[in-house]
């Protein structure tokens, strides 16, 4: 792991600032949802909504994936399984809506 001299300082303000934008994101990603669900599948809905993100912290991440990529190619297989239990845990969460909540 690489260690800095001095740990980055953040504001309270700006704490704050993310924090809101956080919820505001959401909060638009549910509305749009909502808005759009009779006219996009559910897969192309959670496609588009992981694909744009990940378009856009793309140019923070990737150098940062280059500066730790030993750490990645050391870890990859607990990354591997803590992947492939969110997912199992999400399908499980899923098929008990479309069970429960389906008319």
């Amino acid at each position: 792991m690489i260690e800095q001299e001095h740990p980055p300082k953040f504001s309270t303000g700006l704490a704050y600032l993310m924090a809101t934008g956080t919820v505001l994101a959401w909060s638009i990603g549910i509305v749009i949802g909502r808005g759009i669900f009779e006219l996009t599948p559910p897969v192309g809905l959670s496609f588009w909504r992981w694909f744009i993100p990940t378009l856009c912290l793309a140019p923070w991440v990737i150098p940062r994936i280059r500066e730790e990529g030993i750490t990645l190619i050391k870890t990859w297989k607990p990354l591997c399984a803590m992947g492939n239990i969110h997912g199992r845990i999400q399908c499980a969460f899923y098929a008990f809506h479309q069970l429960y909540n389906s008319h």
